[in-house]
């Protein structure tokens, strides 16, 4: 089984959340952050800059995550069979489809839950200070820029780990200092000791990105049309520097 080093991301004023995290996550780390900070990314920074590198794997958690038993086993197990880099355990679009243990895909749709190989972490934040301006406000569309400029995938559980605490705002939402309704999962489950954990995938193409053209990163990675999309997306938003944005290849697909 490989180590994980668990992280719970959390905010000063949410130290009852945090309690009844450790409680589950009894060998957690815990990252504070100011109220009010303007980005999440601080704590995602925070997370993987101490990242304890003798460990396989580094798992951050939200504090306004519910998480399911005996959770830290739960990561480990599934954490054995994920195929990639980077994994994420909490659905909200739509159901995930059934007969595989991972759905890949190049966005890291939600920050609540998310996992990097240690032996990546400090390339992203190396590569995020150079090619996300300091100003923009996503920490999990900064992770996802680093995947997909990188040509990597995201390797998405088809089971949710953890669901959204159904009070609480988002962390973001927290940190801008404005209001937002729950956010609750799919496919959730609180008990997942039955679940048998293997490297069977299938990918999931983003209906929203509809990009028609492929291109090439200044250092000199391919991205298919879904990688490109993401990124302009990002970049449309303020999350990548000019300079970083593919070479568009019309007719390459």
């Amino acid at each position: 089984m490989p180590t994980v080093s668990f992280v719970i991301s959390a905010i000063k004023s949410r130290q009852h959340l945090v309690n009844d995290l450790l409680k589950m996550m009894p060998s957690a780390k815990v990252c504070l952050d100011d109220p009010l900070s303007g980005t999440s990314w601080t704590n995602y920074r925070r997370a993987l800059s101490t990242a304890d590198t003798s460990a396989d794997w580094l798992l951050s958690v939200d504090d306004d995550a519910l998480v399911c038993d005996d959770f830290e086993a739960a990561i480990t197990r599934a954490l054995s069979a994920c195929p990639g880099d980077v994994a994420n355990f909490f659905w909200r679009l739509r159901r995930p489809p059934s007969g595989v243990s991972w759905l890949s895909h190049t966005r890291v749709l939600h920050g609540l839950v998310w996992a990097v190989r240690t032996s990546v972490a400090k390339a992203i934040v190396d590569w995020v200070d150079e090619a996300v301006p300091s100003d923009f406000v996503s920490g999990d569309q900064r992770l996802m820029a680093w995947t997909t400029y990188t040509g990597r995938k995201v390797f998405q559980s088809a089971v949710s780990l953890v669901n959204h605490h159904p009070v609480e705002v988002s962390t973001l939402a927290h940190s801008l200092g404005r209001p937002n309704s729950p956010n609750p999962g799919i496919n959730f489950r609180q008990d997942v000791s039955d679940v048998v954990w293997d490297s069977s995938v299938r990918h999931w193409a983003d209906p929203r990105a509809t990009f028609p053209f492929s291109g090439f990163t200044p250092d000199g990675v391919w991205l298919p049309p879904d990688a490109v999309g993401a990124l302009h997306s990002i970049y449309q938003q303020g999350g990548l520097k000019r300079e970083y944005f593919p070479t568009i290849v019309k007719g390459l697909s």
